[in-house]
């Protein structure tokens, strides 16, 4: 099972590689691909308080492939 979260704090989800859900991952069970939202805004400052829907839209793209 392979599952994508969008985020802005990425490193919030470090906590889940020691929990069981880590160790379905290690078995190969699970796929967890975390995908920081600030990596596909366009300006300088990495803003994201407001999400663009076309950043959104970038960001699910990756997930699915």
């Amino acid at each position: 099972m392979k599952i994508d979260v969008l985020t802005i704090f990425p490193e919030m989800f470090t906590a889940v590689k020691s929990s069981i859900l880590g160790k379905a991952e290690e078995r190969g069970i699970l796929d967890i691909n975390l995908i920081n939202i600030r990596d596909y805004t366009l300006d300088k400052h990495k803003k994201v308080d407001v999400p663009r829907s076309e950043r959104l839209s970038i960001c699910h793209q990756k997930a699915k492939s």
